[in-house]
């Protein structure tokens, strides 16, 4: 699978490339992507939702609750890429971490002063979106609604 990265006038400036067999699993991005990500807008963005995946990404917005989301833009870097969100984060939205539940993506997400997205995560016991949403059947994925906590600073 291949997720396009486009600038904010349309123009193809990378791709997060993502192989979708378990039998040759790859990961990575084309040629000549720097620090551009892969990006879904939803209505006029004032957060933002971060994922080391475009496939957790999707996964994530498959889940979401589509009210707790509008306004907003989910970005995926391909990796636990700080600079690929800087200019987000310096533009003033609120920066939501929905990284791996692992100890890279709990340090990635305490180093960089974000809010964590992973209790759903924590509560299924499952490492990340795409996870969750594996884990789950038809009808449980209608009542799951993914979106930060109050207090989603939780450490394990």
């Amino acid at each position: 699978a291949v997720f396009v990265h486009k600038d904010d006038n349309g123009k193809i400036i990378g791709a997060e490339i993502q192989g979708t067999s378990s039998f040759q699993r790859y990961k990575g991005v084309a040629a000549g992507t720097s620090d551009s990500v892969f990006a879904v807008k939803i209505g006029e963005p004032k957060k933002c939702y971060v994922f080391e995946s475009a496939i957790d990404l999707l996964s994530f917005k498959q889940l979401a609750n589509q009210e707790k989301i509008n306004n907003s833009v989910l970005v995926s870097m391909a990796g636990l890429k700080p600079n690929s969100i800087k200019k987000l984060a310096e533009s003033g939205m609120k920066m939501y971490s929905c990284v791996d539940n692992d100890e890279a993506g709990i340090k990635f997400t305490e180093s960089n002063n974000l809010t964590a997205c992973r209790k759903i995560l924590e509560d299924h016991g499952v490492k990340d979106y795409n996870d969750l949403l594996k884990s789950l059947t038809p009808q449980s994925q209608q009542k799951t609604q993914t979106a930060p906590q109050k207090n989603t600073h939780s450490h394990r």
